[in-house]
């Protein structure tokens, strides 16, 4: 990956426009405060995690805070990446609470076409089925 080419001076003016101090971001990106200045100065790299944490703090986002159209392409491909995979992970979930779902029904369903068919009761009544919902 490339590195970021960040707007320093977009995220300065959005700190001053809202009156928030360097001691306030430092905080939020767990950095000490001088450390902090090197970054709205341009003389240390921005994380992509860092330009999130901002971008979501001044309620932006992050292509607003990067000048390389080449490094907004890579992090709205990787945001998408990241979307597919929470998309696929939640899907995987679901798909497995419904196999579990049908397999408890279907081992229900046996053992009531077995007690059925060998004359047995489920919980105190006799197991009755409407026709065709078991093969004889």
């Amino acid at each position: 990956m490339s590195r970021i080419k960040v707007n320093c001076e977009k995220i300065k003016t959005l700190r001053l426009e809202q009156g928030v101090r360097q001691k306030e971001l430092s905080s939020i990106l767990c950095v000490e405060s001088s450390t902090y200045s090197k970054y709205e100065n341009g003389k240390l790299d921005f994380t992509v995690i860092q330009l999130q944490q901002i971008a979501n703090y001044f309620r932006v986002g992050i292509d607003d805070l990067i000048i390389n159209e080449e490094m907004k392409e890579e992090i709205y491909d990787f945001e998408k990446r990241l979307c597919d995979n929470r998309e696929r992970q939640f899907l995987k979930r679901v798909i497995e609470a419904l196999i579990r779902e049908a397999v408890r029904i279907l081992i229900s369903q046996i053992k009531i076409y077995v007690m059925a068919n060998t004359g047995g009761t489920v919980n105190g009544a006799r197991a009755e089925f409407p026709e065709g919902v078991f093969p004889a």
